[in-house]
């Protein structure tokens, strides 16, 4: 025999369950749409990375193609102006010397005059001329050298100048702004991953507490229904509104089914009773069909 009390008691805990997950329900469906529109807006952060990356890229490879010409074009500036002034010093050098032998050629000549040695005179005045000579010479191919440097740094000035990486920098900076709001992106969609999966799990725990209760409610109805009519008579009676149940009536008087102070029952299409009602016991119980979530 169902104790009513008990069951009554049993389905109020089962109206519990069923509002505790549906309120949780609800929440994780709010956390699930956020992080599906998170999602979204994270594919379209990724794309914007990946898109000034790729143009950051691109302006790097132009600066580094620029500097390595750059490069090549004035380490060979570097080396014929090593090259040429190593002569230059070298000219220099004998350019001094002459100087200095014209010199004292010149100061023999000044003291010979004084002594009135005018053949030696003469002789270091030839001398001195051709060291002046030479001196000349040597300045003259000094500074041919030096105009080769100067032409040679002009054509590096023309052909390699200054690199201007100001492009390259605003790809950068593009780039590091699409980064940094991808980044912060990610961060949001992450939390609300975690919001949504912790809220799937409560739903989950609490919705199996609920068809947990429900399915038992259910037993105890159908077990109860067996105990009814195991000894009686039924009437069967199948519903024509399309719902797929039957109504059983059971009992009665001289137990026909349908007799005064019959019982009634409802069988569902799945075969569950879900409504019943005992004439002898005045106990009329039945199941709540709750409104299912759609997932």
């Amino acid at each position: 025999m169902i104790n009513k009390i008990e069951f009554d008691k049993l389905k109020a805990e089962e109206e519990k369950a069923y509002l505790a997950q549906k309120k949780v329900y609800h929440e994780y469906k709010r956390a699930r749409d956020c992080a599906n529109d998170l999602y979204d807006e994270r594919g379209e952060t990724i794309k914007a990375r990946n898109s000034t990356r790729e143009i950051m890229l691109e302006e790097y490879d132009k600066l580094d193609s620029r500097n390595e010409h750059y490069r090549t074009v004035w380490s060979d500036y570097e080396r014929l102006q090593a090259e040429k002034k190593a002569q230059i010093d070298e000219l220099v050098k004998k350019a001094q010397d002459e100087n200095r032998m014209m010199q004292d050629c010149f100061d023999m000549v000044v003291l010979d005059k004084r002594s009135r040695n005018s053949s030696r005179s003469q002789k270091y005045s030839r001398e001195g001329a051709r060291h002046k000579d030479k001196r000349n010479s040597l300045n003259k191919k000094v500074k041919k050298l030096r105009q080769e440097i100067d032409r040679a740094r002009e054509r590096a000035k023309q052909s390699a100048p200054k690199t201007d990486s100001s492009d390259y920098q605003r790809a950068k900076a593009a780039f590091q702004r699409a980064k940094a709001r991808d980044e912060a992106a990610k961060a949001e969609f992450d939390k609300a991953v975690v919001e949504r999966n912790l809220l799937k799990a409560e739903h989950e725990t609490l919705k199996a507490k609920y068809l947990r209760l429900k399915e038992e409610i259910q037993n105890e109805l159908n077990a109860y229904y067996q105990e009814l009519t195991s000894d009686k008579a039924l009437k069967l009676l199948s519903r024509e509104d399309g719902s797929g149940k039957t109504d059983v009536y059971f009992g009665g008087f001289r137990n026909t089914g349908d007799g005064l102070g019959h019982g009634h029952a409802v069988i569902e299409s799945d075969g569950n009773v879900s409504f019943i009602r005992d004439a002898k016991s005045g106990v009329i119980l039945s199941i709540t069909n709750y409104e299912e979530e759609d997932e």
